[in-house]
């Protein structure tokens, strides 16, 4: 067993092997790598704990977060905020959506929530603690019954090609989704694509796709990364013709960097793709010109990448990953 003790109690390990040996577990995760730090982070965030330092946190929330970490439960777990208990049935009209394509818009949540005379207000997206998206959504429903059933009706239906996961949420975690979203700290809206000069969408350029190739062949190429349709822009040529470019934002850096790896130099029908790191921007300018300059050489865009400038893995300006190969 071992004391909860209060948050505002004694912050010193050395007197508490039990609290020390629960922080030396949350370093290891800490130390395993940037996705499992992350799992921390958002369970201190979630709980607005207004701090991410291990030792600064006492026996009680240490012991809950790895014990969801270890039953792979930590989005349930930080669904209960701070206070150990879920939220009861029809005790709340808010809830929690996870799941979501991560170009989800607001307008997408209010289709697919058509029953509920919904609008943009109701919907507010998360982020990860570096500001990508987490492709979670908090929804503010009209009443409790409205919010059951949504709960009830919705769980595991599909938006777009993914099952949406529902869970009931309390009035505090949307107060503070909304606070981080309009903070612009953590969670900014993706409500517009390419707007607010976003940059931190994980972006992959194809090259030598088959000129008959649309965006559902790009879907079905990377079907094992969770790309949607609307992450895929077709590159056109100067004289309107399809280029055999193609950009494809992904949900994390993660998905990117394996797809970058699994399928670098695969074919898709009789042609091999070729796969290079690039931008949002890119993808972006892609997606306004409907390839106003994706035929030709279109510059050096890709060198000044954001994953570059923010040192991720293997998206270093080094190997000419970044430039147009």
């Amino acid at each position: 067993g071992g004391k909860g003790g209060s948050r505002s109690g004694s912050f010193s390990t050395s007197d508490d092997p039990e609290k020390e040996a629960l922080v030396t577990r949350v370093k290891q995760v800490q130390r395993a790598g940037d996705e499992e730090k992350e799992k921390w982070w958002q369970f201190c965030d979630a709980q607005n704990t207004g701090t991410r330092d291990p030792s600064r946190h006492n026996v009680d929330f240490l012991r809950r977060f790895l014990e969801a970490y270890e039953s792979g439960d930590i989005h349930q777990a930080m669904a209960r905020g701070g206070r150990g208990a879920t939220v009861e049935k029809g005790e709340s009209n808010v809830l929690r959506m996870r799941g979501l394509p991560f170009s989800c818009k607001p307008s997408q949540v209010i289709d697919f929530l058509a029953d509920f005379d919904l609008d943009d207000s109701n919907v507010v997206f998360t982020s990860t603690a570096d500001g990508r998206p987490s492709g979670e959504a908090y929804v503010l429903f009209h009443s409790p019954d409205d919010a059951e059933r949504a709960y009830s009706e919705k769980q595991h239906q599909h938006l777009g090609s993914r099952y949406v996961e529902i869970f009931r949420a309390s009035q505090d975690e949307w107060s503070q989704a909304k606070k981080a979203m309009s903070g612009g700290g953590g969670g900014v809206s993706r409500g517009v694509r390419g707007g607010g000069g976003r940059t931190s969408y994980p972006t992959l350029r194809l090259r030598g796709l088959p000129f008959s190739s649309g965006s559902m062949d790009v879907v079905n190429f990377f079907s094992d990364y969770g790309v949607e349709k609307a992450d895929v822009v077709m590159g056109i040529g100067n004289d309107g013709r399809p280029s055999g470019e193609a950009f494809v934002i992904f949900r994390d850096d993660n998905a990117a960097s394996r797809a970058l790896d699994e399928k670098q130099n695969e074919k898709m029908g009789t042609r091999y793709v070729e796969i290079f790191a690039s931008s949002y921007d890119e993808w972006t300018k892609a997606s306004n010109n409907r390839g106003g300059g994706g035929g030709g050489g279109g510059g050096g865009f890709g060198m000044m990448d954001p994953w570059s400038m923010m040192g991720f893995g293997p998206w270093g300006m080094g190997g000419g990953m970044s430039g147009w190969g």
